[in-house]
């Protein structure tokens, strides 16, 4: 014995309709296809992958005021990001060095454990009315390539801008 299912399906194009009959020789439901399969995460990095990091900002050079005329001298603060190979994010700040063109923060931002790729560092001058003036920013810098042949910020710099920062030290260690 044969089971057969029927279903009548009517379609309205144009105006018009028409029936469509459609028989299959099995009683069984068609599965519907999955529309958003999930994800896989990413295995987690082995411990040995883990280390910790810790970035030492010095100070910085900034020639030109970003307070503007008759608002005194820029505020400046560093705020550094750092970049995990899983595409974790954790970002630290300096304090600001108020009135300051030529801060020395001498500060060291303990960023934990994790495997570590990459950081970047903005500096801003802070305002007390609207938001904050970006003053720097450097290009993303490779963890491995920066403790492989350091380079002062100084060289890579964007060009726009007007000034530099000091990275004293980056420590990574287990």
């Amino acid at each position: 014995m044969k089971l057969f299912t029927t279903v009548n399906v009517f379609l309205v194009l144009f105006g018009a309709v028409a029936a469509v009959k459609i028989e299959s020789n099995s009683a069984r439901p068609i599965a519907e296809p999955e529309i958003d399969p999930p994800i896989p995460t990413p295995p987690p990095p082995p411990q040995s992958a883990l280390k910790k990091l810790t970035i030492d900002i010095g100070g910085g050079n900034f020639y030109v005021d970003h307070d503007g005329w008759g608002a005194g001298i820029s505020d400046p603060y560093a705020v550094v990001t750092a970049f995990t190979t899983d595409g974790r994010r954790l970002t630290r700040s300096t304090r600001v060095a108020s009135e300051e063109q030529f801060p020395r923060w001498n500060q060291r931002l303990p960023f934990g454990s994790g495997a570590w790729r990459s950081f970047r560092i903005k500096v801003y001058d802070s305002d007390s009315f609207g938001n904050d003036d970006l003053m720097l920013e450097t290009p993303l810098v490779n963890i491995q390539d920066w403790l492989n042949h350091p380079i002062p910020l100084t060289d890579i710099h964007r060009p726009w801008q007007d000034g530099f920062v000091y990275l004293d030290e980056l420590h990574l260690w287990n």
